[in-house]
């Protein structure tokens, strides 16, 4: 008699991103925000119920309520409008901010960590001269210096964003440039540019990625500081940093002119550091490896 053997059905394999994502309802959470801020900021002039830059002083100052649901402000203009075409501000500012950042530093760290020697030090002790201030304390200089406005403040933000890059990619080029392919890429007479945008920089991106993800949310927020201190983004715009400062002269009695405003901007940085810990697991070689 033939005996039938059974053999165990093969597991299937959960794709690690999947397996995390439903280990860190914290970052499904974080994702959930940031989706809501593209809807947001995508579909502004269908989702907002009014003109953002509409005055109505005959309902200046209205509590939320069935008409207004975040209220109005002293010139009549509807709060929620405002917050959801803040969301659009929020976007370009965080995102050309990055753009910029990492082209600048990674530029620079890429150059420093493959060459090396006083061409590194020349561009680590420029990259210190920006790191030894505070990111707002030199902002606001560089603000003073050219003027408020939205152009200028993506610029400040920008000037002393980008030494973070610098640093970060120097650092790890200098450990990849020691590397057995980066020498047999030497000994086949591959040029210096390939090397380094063609297999130093591809190993970057990992860290390059996490790091401005968490920028997106940095960026806003800086921009919102220099705002509420009249430096960044300059009214009527629709900026929440703006918002914030429009009312803190009205916070006695009518809280929702900066408490809604203020809590886009919380939900957008937090939405961002979420999912900017979430890609630091995902993205670690460490962790992928016990997959």
């Amino acid at each position: 008699m033939t005996r039938v053997r059974f053999r165990p059905r093969p597991s299937v394999k959960v794709p690690f991103a999947i397996r995390l994502l439903k280990n860190s309802p914290m970052a499904i959470f974080g994702v959930v925000i940031i989706a809501l801020n593209v809807l947001l900021a995508v579909f502004a002039p269908s989702l907002s119920p009014f003109d953002p830059y509409g005055m109505d002083l005959g309902n200046r100052l209205f509590a939320p309520g069935a008409t207004h649901l975040f209220g109005t402000d002293q010139l009549g203009r509807d709060i929620l409008s405002r917050v959801i075409w803040g969301s659009r501000i929020s976007f370009e500012i965080g995102a050309v901010v990055v753009i910029l950042s990492v082209v600048i530093g990674v530029s620079l760290g890429l150059v420093a960590g493959y060459a090396g020697g006083w061409v590194d030090e020349t561009l680590m002790r420029i990259t210190d001269i920006f790191l030894a201030f505070p990111a707002l304390v030199l902002a606001i200089f560089i603000e003073g210096a050219i003027g408020p406005g939205l152009t200028n403040a993506i610029l400040a933000i920008a000037v002393v964003s980008w030494p973070t890059y610098a640093r970060l990619v120097r650092g790890s080029a200098m450990s990849i440039k020691e590397n057995e392919f980066i020498e047999a890429a030497h000994a086949v007479g591959e040029g210096k540019i390939r090397i380094i945008f063609g297999h130093i920089f591809p190993n970057l991106l990992s860290p390059i990625t996490v790091q401005s993800t968490l920028d997106m949310g940095g960026a806003v927020l800086t921009a919102a500081g220099l705002s509420f201190i009249g430096f960044g983004v300059q009214p009527p715009t629709a900026e929440w940093g703006a918002m914030v400062s429009n009312g803190r002269d009205f916070i006695a009695f009518a809280w929702w002119m900066t408490a809604f405003p203020g809590l886009a901007i919380f939900l957008f940085v937090l939405g961002f550091n979420l999912l900017g810990d979430w890609l630091n697991d995902y993205l670690n070689p460490r962790l992928r490896g016990v997959e």
